[in-house]
């Protein structure tokens, strides 16, 4: 699976974590995944690979267990404005799809937080100020 992310805003995103559900219905069901960054304005390349997924069975229209891999890691996971970041997730285990083992993959998404412009720690900064200077000039 490949997707990619824009950033039409006018502001820098810091891309925090990819986030998805997951559930297995037995436990030879394919487990081992792989995210990585196939192009963009981030860092490329391998994210991470990783199987520890534990909910196996019960019913597939229950809750599937929430799995986050952080994106902090990448050297540059500063998603500019007006750029994009293609991902691939893959499935690399394919132990055993017979009698129905199976596992079903989401509610795929990125979460990430607007980068601060300088502007906005001088404004900080100033409001900080002229809170100090009222408090004197009020004692």
């Amino acid at each position: 699976l490949s997707f990619t992310i824009e950033n039409n805003t006018s502001v820098d995103y810091s891309l925090a974590s990819f986030e998805f559900d997951v559930w297995r219905t037995f436990k030879k069901a394919p487990a081992d995944i792989t995210l990585s960054v196939a192009s963009g304005s981030i860092s490329t390349g391998l994210i991470e690979t990783t199987g520890d997924f534990n909910q196996l069975g019960g019913d597939v229209t229950g809750d599937y267990d929430d799995h986050s891999i952080a994106l902090t890691g990448l050297a540059d996971s500063i998603l500019d404005a007006g750029t994009s970041a293609t991902f691939t997730f893959t499935v690399n285990d394919h132990q055993d799809t017979t009698n129905g083992a199976a596992t079903y993959y989401d509610n795929f998404g990125i979460v990430g937080v607007a980068v601060p412009e300088p502007g906005s720690y001088a404004l900080i900064a100033g409001l900080f100020g002229l809170a100090l200077v009222m408090m004197r000039h009020r004692n």
